[in-house]
């Protein structure tokens, strides 16, 4: 049945819907086949509010969105701008029935609608948009858990609730820990089933309040082993399983599991999972897979092998929600034949896993850069994304002056390949991940690998945006601007700023906020803080240019957070009082000295909201991992790229 809708803009806006109006109808009827059963309100509208902080609200039949996110230029629009509206969408109208049609009791079983919308709108989304192989791009939020997951400040996604702060302290947890369980478990049981327990779990109760104990009853009945003891081990226990497996005599292997810890960190070694695991292994000149479930702290289990076995890879298709090791020497030879041996999800969760155990100590830097070298030449373009956040790792991590012109040539080797591959200028037919690669390609390697094609591309571009913004292909705008901007002057931040102030469209006002962030120069970014504290900027844009500048350097931050302290009480009235507790993430990075400022400041009473000294702890944590990491692998690090400029001569 025809569901009325509309959409609400501000005025002027509703010439930026287009997208929004393709983009709904469809995801709308896939959600309604998946629950099989009809929208279940009245009327549905989508509203754009300019100054909404969050990304949307699900209110029942009146979806609330931040204005850049549904409002869209479509003859100018982003494949990355179409598929974050998607997903949002997806997510809120999941929202629907996880969490309006069916409530959940009380605030600790906040899962029960955001894992769920969370795990609904990505699962919709690939189904509806395959374009954009979000199937495959589900790794790195995941990965994004397990980091959280690693700290002694982590906690279970359901706990007790007790006030505000308690329940946004974890929430992202909440969404892609959530996420990532439900996707293990339903692949563990079968997709139909767990759908079939999952439409039990809403028809039982529809327009009511439901618990986890309702979701366990539903899910038990469709299945063959105790779902809900094994999921709950995930749900209600923080942290995060390292599967280790060690090979003995012959075929089998000692596979055992224990909490992932980052080096020097310790946990309760007594705390167990129950892990459905899938082992991919050759076996003379065939691939095969075991799957067990992993109840105990370690069993010996013996593969069925035509010969000896030359390989083993315990996550098939990146299912499980755990980290795992085995010898270095077996990673190095899983990077060297990664296109042959894995998909490219499970390339672009093993390179994530692999900076996980360089964290954890299990893998020394030098390994590390090792493995990601064997993936410059890399086919599937989601994967090559992840090569970045890799090589940025490296970057904040161990990088100081006196090594970048190493770390450019390592740069320029790895990706090069890439941007030969899909060119400079954007091509009519190319995909959808083709279009939201390149201007990160273009960023890493003129940024980092002072690659001198990439940089003149990207001025020469900004010369014609700014002479004529449509002679210029929309996915390479902000990326041209931003570079641009790093070295410009104070006449070209005026420009900036007069176009910021100026654009009519979302997404420009977004592009040129980001470049108020991006100068270099000192003197310029004493202004744009200035403009940031003063400027006509809505109050979930503020921390657009304080951002930009500390992440230019450990130095440049170190004078970002001075400024916030002294400009705090100015900060704490612009920005929305619940998200004051979050501050403290501008003394993240590397920096003793910046974190120990940051304890000394935010230990004061009258500096500190509800939520603010959980947060701190996240970062102090965050902060002493970098710099025990850096302290034992840098000279590891430097070593290796020494070697491979020396190698590439």
């Amino acid at each position: 049945m025809p569901i009325p809708s509309r959409i609400v803009t501000p005025k002027g806006r509703s010439h930026l819907t287009q997208t929004a109006i393709e983009t709904t109808p469809p995801i709308l009827e896939a959600l309604e086949k998946y629950f099989d059963r009809s929208y279940p309100f009245e009327k549905l509208d989508l509203i754009a509010v300019p100054e909404f902080w969050p990304g949307a609200m699900e209110n029942p039949g009146a979806i609330t969105f931040a204005e850049g996110i549904l409002l869209v230029d479509n003859e100018h629009v982003t494949s990355a701008q179409k598929l974050r509206l998607a997903i949002v969408t997806a997510h809120e109208l999941s929202h629907m029935w996880f969490g309006d049609l069916v409530t959940m009791e009380w605030w600790d079983d906040l899962w029960l609608n955001e894992s769920f919308a969370h795990w609904m709108g990505n699962k919709i989304t690939d189904q509806v948009f395959p374009e954009f192989e979000l199937s495959v791009s589900k790794a790195s939020s995941s990965n994004g858990a397990m980091v959280g997951d690693a700290q002694q400040a982590a906690a279970a996604i359901k706990r007790p609730i007790k006030s505000m702060s308690d329940l946004l302290s974890n929430i992202g947890a909440v969404y892609n820990k959530g996420d990532a369980v439900l996707s293990m478990f339903e692949k563990k049981i079968g997709e139909e089933k767990f759908r079939e327990g999952i439409l039990d779990y809403i028809n039982d109760n529809a327009w009511g309040n439901a618990t986890a104990d309702d979701l366990w009853l539903a899910l038990q009945k469709v299945s063959d082993f105790n779902l809900p003891k094994a999921m709950t081990t995930f749900i209600e226990k923080p942290g995060v399983p390292l599967i280790t497996i060690k090979q003995q005599k012959d075929n089998s292997f000692i596979i055992s599991q224990k909490r992932f810890a980052n080096y020097n960190n310790s946990f309760d070694s007594s705390l167990l999972w129950e892990i459905p695991l899938t082992i991919k292994y050759a076996s003379g000149s065939s691939v095969k897979t075991k799957t067990i479930l992993l109840s105990e702290k370690s069993k010996t289990v013996t593969l069925s092998a035509d010969g000896a076995i030359s390989w083993i890879m315990p996550n098939v298709n990146a299912d499980g929600y755990y980290r795992w090791v085995t010898s270095p020497k077996m990673l190095v030879k899983l990077a060297s034949d990664a296109e042959k041996i894995m998909t490219p999800i499970e390339r672009k969760s093993f390179l994530l896993n692999s900076a996980a155990l360089l964290d954890a100590g299990l893998l020394g830097g030098g390994d590390f850069l090792e493995i990601i070298s064997h993936f410059n030449k890399e086919p599937n373009l989601t994967v090559v994304s992840t090569v970045m956040q890799t090589l940025s790792k490296v970057e904040s991590s161990f990088l100081t002056d006196e090594f970048r012109d190493e770390f450019a040539v390592y740069v320029n080797n790895t990706l090069q390949y890439s941007m030969q591959k899909i060119g400079f200028d954007p091509k009519a037919d190319e995909s959808e991940r083709t279009e939201m690669l390149r201007p990160r390609l273009i960023n890493w390697l003129a940024d980092h690998g002072k690659n001198k094609e990439a940089l003149s591309f990207a001025e020469e571009q900004f010369t014609k945006f700014m002479e004529s913004p449509d002679s210029v292909e929309p996915s390479i705008i902000a990326v041209s601007v931003s570079l641009a901007c790093i070295r410009g002057d104070i006449n070209l931040f005026n420009e900036c700023k007069k176009r910021f102030e100026n654009a009519s469209v979302p997404a420009l006002r977004q592009r040129f906020l980001a470049a108020l962030g991006s100068f270099e120069n000192k003197d310029i970014q004493d202004t744009a803080l200035q403009y940031a504290l003063e400027g006509p900027l809505r109050p979930q844009e503020f921390f657009g240019i304080p951002g930009g500048i500390a992440s230019v350097s450990s130095e440049r931050a170190d004078y970002v957070f001075d400024w916030l302290s002294r400009n705090f009480e100015k900060i704490t009235n612009i920005i929305p009082p619940q998200y004051h507790a979050y501050l403290p993430y501008f003394a993240g990075g590397c920096s003793a000295e910046r974190i120990a400022a940051a304890k000394l400041f935010f230990g004061k009473e009258e500096n500190q909201s509800p939520g603010t000294l959980t947060q701190l702890t996240k970062v102090t944590e965050q902060v002493q991992d970098c710099i025990t990491l850096r302290d034992r692998e840098k000279d590891n690090v430097e070593q290796y790229l020494k070697e491979f400029v020396l190698v590439q001569k």
